[in-house]
């Protein structure tokens, strides 16, 4: 069992935040080991602030580093974050006090100098939904789609920070709006560094639509692979596993988290696959794919509930090492209740980051102390042992 029974350990305090609702949930942070240490990529909108803690005792303290020269934020920007062997990528859009009013701003937190790169940002974008995904090429370079004004009203472009320079290289257009504002939902960079990302178009029904950026930047044609009930849909965190793309979601209409399940890879035939993990209620936690060393696919996703009665666990199910099988069940990863944190009983869980860790799973989670609002503090969960060929 990969059952997390050790006492969570604190990594940072109030760099939780869910007041920023237009950030993917499990997105506002980051978890990464590179070499013997672990880094986690923090940020909140209490400040609002973004900040790297390291461990380099596999998790058991932390330390925050280069805090001087975090990006200096005002208003309450929509952020992401992606962690990788190469750095710590942030990519926001808003008003900032380190880039124009209402630009998308990118830094990169360097692992090997421990220090944070320079600000750059974008010119000016007028968006009234200010929603991002973003994905990392294999060059370190940061694919950003976002929900423009213009030239259009209400479409979605996409623009570039590079590895080499950060500087943005310009807006081009990716998808046209049909019915209704529309957003981007997640992406995920492919073996060639194509880049594969779904939209979200209209209000009700929605549309989902998939789209490609090849290695050269070409979009390819939209292509619409479902209609849901009213509401957008919250994206996870997606993921490319035996050559099929797996992006899951939730229903902010109602229902329970599914995933959109591509294949074959370069030209994908999709099928909506429920995960029968918890029964949906009022607050839902977005689910996250996640592979394990053993390559079994693993989605992890929180026991729902209300605000009245937050989630307390954490859950998930197994999918196999080779096909998509169905799950025979959940294992229950962490309980906050009965395994609460040294400082006190938590009231919920409300964001999640996992990652291979010498050949188990870690994860830090985000919870606060006491009943109320946000800021919430960061934990991480030390591995309670190696999981076998089933992620079990």
């Amino acid at each position: 069992m990969a059952t997390i029974t050790k006492q969570p350990i604190l990594a940072a305090t109030a760099f939780m935040d869910r007041s920023n609702q237009n950030s993917q949930l499990v997105g506002a942070q980051a978890l990464v080991q590179i070499g013997s240490n672990l880094y986690a990529g923090l940020a909140g909108n209490s400040s609002p602030s973004f900040a790297v803690f390291k461990s380099t005792d596999g998790g058991k303290t932390w330390a925050q580093k280069d805090a001087a020269h975090a990006p200096a934020l005002a208003g309450f920007p929509i952020y992401e974050v992606i962690a990788a062997q190469d750095g710590i990528y942030y990519v926001w859009y808003g008003d900032g006090a380190s880039v124009a009013s209402q630009a998308i701003g990118y830094c990169r937190f360097d692992p090997v100098t421990d220090t944070w790169g320079a600000v750059h940002a974008s010119p000016v974008i007028a968006s009234n939904t200010a929603f991002l995904a973003i994905a990392r090429r294999s060059n370190g370079d940061i694919v950003v789609l976002f929900t423009s004004q213009l030239p259009l009203a209400n479409d979605v472009q996409f623009g570039i920070f590079p590895r080499s320079t950060g500087l943005w290289g310009g807006a081009n257009n990716f998808f046209n709006t049909v019915s209704g504002i529309s957003n981007p939902v997640a992406a995920v960079v492919g073996p060639d560094n194509t880049v594969y990302a779904l939209t979200q178009d209209g209000a009700g029904p929605t549309q989902i639509f998939f789209q490609t950026i090849s290695p050269s930047n070409v979009v390819s044609a939209q292509a619409l692979i479902a209609t849901i009930g009213a509401g957008e849909i919250a994206p996870g965190l997606p993921v490319i596993w035996n050559g099929q793309l797996i992006f899951p979601f939730t229903a902010l209409g109602g229902g329970s988290p599914s995933m959109f399940v591509g294949t074959p890879l370069p030209a994908p035939v999709w099928t909506n696959v429920a995960l029968a993990l918890v029964t949906p209620l009022a607050d839902v936690n977005t689910p996250i794919a996640f592979v394990t060393p053993q390559n079994a696919l693993l989605m992890f996703v929180t026991l729902n509930g209300s605000i009245a009665a937050p989630p307390y666990q954490l859950w998930f199910s197994t999918f196999g090492t080779s096909a998509l099988v169905p799950p025979s069940g959940k294992t229950l990863y962490y309980d906050a209740v009965a395994n609460p944190p040294a400082a006190g009983p938590v009231d919920e869980i409300l964001k999640v980051s996992v990652i291979p860790f010498s050949g188990s799973i870690a994860g830090m989670v985000g919870m606060q102390l006491t009943p109320g609002f946000p800021p919430e503090n960061a934990y991480f969960l030390l591995p309670g042992c190696v999981p076998n060929a089933q992620g079990n």
